[in-house]
């Protein structure tokens, strides 16, 4: 949504609220609507496109995820009988398949490199690359993969994600940074936290979480998506900023959380802070001594994204 500000031929200013978004699904709109619009973006986007992947989540983020094709005269008969026990299935694990946004919560590696303000993390990389795989291999949704998007904080990441594509000669992936998604726009994006360290939690600033402390690159990062985005990271980490706790308490809320124990499972969304207390404790207790190689630290916000270059697509 954006605020136009525009002068009559009288000189006088009128302020005009532009709130109609034409890319997303509804339901991919309602967190930043919440957190930034005052509840107000209207999505008018062409539901052939924006509606095109519900159910998409339960052929991959399950292991029996990849179906293969049948033939013959009873093809749509079975279809259907899929679909109930897929519904029955839901309804006893808690899992939302018609939803489009989806939180996949992996307790990963964050990894820092000598003189480089980069971080990367090469769990989540082989997580979202597998992902891909299963999306492309859904043949009922026909995914290219030319509609899918990866987005990751650190060029770093981005350049690990890059190259585990290229092995799957899956070149036509884009994969970028969030500013370089800055304006862009994929029928599917997949979003990689990177950040695993449980000692950004305990700091007292806010650099130490770098760009999950940045409202306007978490905007831009969930709102790249016209019909399906899936968040894979650390659930542990996303408590310690408030806009990505919020992303977490929806996805809980709207039961659209996969993976690893998610921390917001048995405690209330009110914030109190017993329950913030409660929540850090038990992020050490299972996060000591894992998650993290750091060999370069305290940096400024800033210099995480220094090595930021132009938007590019590998060919």
């Amino acid at each position: 949504m954006m605020v136009v500000q525009m002068r009559s031929y009288k000189g006088s200013k009128k302020m005009i609220k532009l709130n109609r978004n034409y890319r997303s699904h509804e339901a991919l709109l309602q967190v930043p609507s919440k957190l930034f619009y005052d509840d107000d973006l209207i999505a008018c986007g062409d539901e052939k496109v924006t509606h095109s992947l519900l159910g998409v989540s339960k052929r991959i983020l399950r292991a029996e995820s990849i179906v293969e094709e049948k033939e013959g005269p009873s093809r749509k008969e079975e279809e259907e009988e899929d679909k109930e026990e897929d519904k029955e299935e839901e309804e006893e694990e808690g899992f939302n398949s018609d939803a489009p946004l989806f939180f996949y919560g992996v307790i990963g590696k964050e990894i820092c490199e000598d003189n480089s303000p980069s971080s990367y993390n090469p769990v989540e990389a082989t997580v979202i690359v597998s992902l891909i795989e299963k999306l492309l291999s859904a043949k009922e949704f026909q995914v290219n993969s030319n509609d899918i998007g990866v987005i990751a904080p650190y060029r770093l990441q981005v350049q690990k994600i890059r190259l585990l594509l290229r092995s799957k000669n899956l070149h036509s992936v884009r994969v970028g940074t969030v500013d370089d998604y800055q304006g862009q726009e994929e029928k599917v994006i997949l979003i990689s936290t990177t950040l695993s360290n449980s000692e950004r939690v305990n700091a007292d600033h806010d650099n130490s979480i770098g760009f999950l402390h940045n409202s306007r690159r978490f905007n831009v990062a969930i709102t790249r998506a016209k019909s399906f985005c899936l968040i894979v990271g650390n659930p542990w980490i996303m408590l310690a900023a408030p806009h990505w706790k919020e992303l977490l308490l929806h996805c809980s809320m709207m039961r659209t959380y996969v993976g690893c124990e998610n921390p917001l499972g048995s405690v209330g969304g009110d914030g109190e802070e017993e329950d913030e207390n409660a929540l850090l404790a038990m992020m050490r207790e299972k996060m000591l001594g894992a998650g993290v190689v750091m060999t370069s630290a305290n940096q400024k916000m800033d210099e995480f994204f220094r090595d930021e270059q132009q938007f590019r697509v590998l060919l």
